[in-house]
């Protein structure tokens, strides 16, 4: 988690860790918004071809990318926070990340397969 250490180092090491924690959830927010957008925008551009794989692609990745963007986020701000808190409850946040993520994966490839069965039945 070097990288995390160098994040902050980057937003000013001397920050309240508060304030370094309400940035990344704000960056989060944020990100999260634009993401939605850019991934509905390039939905829309791809629904003027004839091929239904790209339209089934862009359908299934917008909650999942949005998702994905919040758990990794929040898990940063949770790094932050655990690092100056030392209570017992951060040291789970690594598992409840992966299991997140998993569960991003999961979601995105359940809704690839009824998008792209959709126009079978």
């Amino acid at each position: 988690m070097e990288w995390i250490s160098s994040l902050t180092h980057m937003l000013g090491g001397s920050l309240n860790w508060q304030l370094q924690v309400f940035l990344i959830v704000l960056a989060t927010l944020i990100i999260g918004a634009f993401s939605r957008r850019i991934v509905i925008k390039l939905g829309t551009k791809t629904r003027s071809t004839e091929n239904v794989l790209d339209d089934a692609f862009f359908e299934s990745l917008v909650g999942p990318t949005r998702g994905l963007i919040w758990i990794l986020g929040l898990s940063i701000a949770a790094y932050i926070a655990g690092v100056h808190t030392d209570s017992v409850i951060f040291e789970s946040v690594p598992t409840a990340r992966n299991v997140g993520i998993l569960a991003m994966l999961t979601w995105f490839f359940t809704a690839l397969c009824q998008h792209i069965c959709r126009p079978i039945y």
